[in-house]
């Protein structure tokens, strides 16, 4: 089911207009205040997005809930482990936990179907009735399939998570989920000789963030992720005012979101952890070649604070952000959406998604997340065009790591840069000044900029 809403104004205040499940599980629409004033309408489209993410999630829930009949007392036969693993993946999902849509997945591909005895699948098994040899029998069998040792690792992780919850809800005895040492593979890798190939020299690393080939914006995106050390989903959630140009000796990036591609905004970053890392000269370079002018060429305006730092480019336009569809009905009010689907060669369910979103900002069309596909997607083809061997962005990380470490960056001050402080007592009692940062991110060295120095223009 899909929930439609809007943004009003009462004053100069953001108000939501949007649907609500009721108790009784009918839907009632409702105003809603935001505490927003006018000109943070892209912050009210992200809540209106999450606010009927959070009701779709609950309407999930029920729907579950109801079908299986899972509630104690409602049932006649003795609940299956399919059942409670559709319980148990939509309460994952009302709480917002973005892997509830992997584990829905794996259930489906890796343990519902598996024949259990020769006679019945897994899935059918009354959850009470699962135990350790049904559990060591699915794993020498996915084993035999030929998944990687570390997916058959997460799929009885996942399955260890679910059991435990079922056991804190009294839905089973006791945990199946108990094995022998031996049980499970070793965390090892499916191709032994790939984790060696997984990262770039200092050359891949300069020839990515200065060839005038590849495009400012991807240039300046790449910037962040090596010198940065960021992960792609940490990349499509920063803001402009994520970059503090101000601190000495080298201006600051914070790190504090992560894009969701399955509750389509950002959220906390992968560890919960808050990164402040210090901005290596190049990596300022190219920044402020990037918002100083590149951003305006290719959107039409100076960026704001609050702006995306890596906008998505709208259809592979250069220089427009999403369609406003809206504005397009309001002109030809006799213009039906199947007629401007037809007319501007989109599919109508496009259209219809375009009219869930506020797009308008202060006269600006609204800018949109770039996916990790993007990300992958266009890097790929950059490294076929500058003659490079194809691998992945999260290999940037890596290199980072790697370049930093040979060139004697100290291994505490490091861990955090690059992942954060860790969560225990000893790291809460430790502040460090912020010039102790710079210094080792300065350590880095690129043979083509002279230890640090701004990169030149490479044609």
């Amino acid at each position: 089911m899909d929930l439609l809403g809007s943004v009003q104004y009462r004053g100069r205040k953001i108000y939501l207009n949007r649907k609500k499940l009721l108790e009784s599980g009918q839907w009632k629409w409702t105003q809603e205040a935001t505490g927003l004033d006018r000109g943070d309408e892209n912050a009210a489209g992200d809540l209106l997005e999450e606010r009927n993410a959070s009701e779709l999630a609950r309407y999930e829930l029920r729907a579950v809930v109801v079908r299986s009949k899972c509630r104690v007392g409602t049932s006649s036969s003795p609940e299956t482990l399919r059942q409670f693993s559709e319980l148990w993946v939509a309460n994952r999902k009302a709480r917002q936990f973005t892997s509830a849509f992997d584990d829905e997945r794996r259930f489906q591909l890796h343990i519902l179907p598996f024949v259990i005895e020769g006679v019945s699948a897994l899935g059918d098994l009354p959850l009470r009735h699962v135990r350790p040899i049904h559990i060591r029998a699915w794993i020498t069998a996915v084993e035999q399939k030929g998944l990687a040792a570390r997916t058959v690792r997460n799929l009885y992780s996942m399955l260890h998570a679910m059991f435990a919850d079922a056991y804190a809800d009294e839905r089973v005895d006791s945990s199946p989920c108990r094995l022998r040492r031996g049980d499970l593979p070793g965390s090892e890798d499916k191709d032994p000789r790939w984790r060696g190939t997984a990262v770039f020299t200092r050359e891949e690393l300069v020839a990515l963030i200065t060839d005038r080939r590849i495009p400012i914006d991807r240039r300046a995106l790449y910037a962040v992720a090596f010198l940065g050390a960021a992960r792609s989903g940490e990349l499509s959630a920063l803001r402009v005012g994520d970059y503090d140009r101000t601190l000495r000796p080298l201006p600051r990036l914070t790190v504090a979101e992560s894009y969701s591609i399955h509750l389509k905004r950002a959220k906390r970053t992968k560890t919960g952890i808050t990164r402040m890392v210090p901005v290596h000269p190049v990596l300022q370079h190219v920044l402020d070649e990037w918002l100083g002018h590149g951003f305006k060429e290719l959107f039409g305006r100076e960026p704001r604070a609050t702006d995306l730092m890596f906008p998505a480019r709208a259809n592979g336009q250069p220089n427009v952000g999403r369609f406003d569809y809206g504005a397009e009905l309001a002109r030809e009010p006799a213009l039906t959406r199947a007629a401007l689907a037809r007319r501007l060669g989109v599919s109508r369910a496009a259209v219809t998604q375009g009219l869930r979103r506020v797009w308008r900002h202060e006269g600006h069309l609204e800018m949109a997340y770039r996916g990790p596909k993007t990300n992958y997607v266009r890097l790929q083809d950059d490294l076929d065009r500058l003659g490079f061997r194809r691998r992945r962005l999260h290999d940037a990380k890596r290199t980072a790591v790697s370049l930093l470490t040979e060139d004697g960056a100290r291994d505490p001050i490091l861990t955090y840069i690059v992942w954060g402080p860790r969560k225990n007592v000893r790291d809460l009692y430790i502040t460090l000044p912020w010039d102790v940062f710079c210094q080792e991110i300065l350590r880095l060295k690129l043979p083509a900029f002279g230890g640090g120095a701004p990169p030149p223009n490479v044609e």
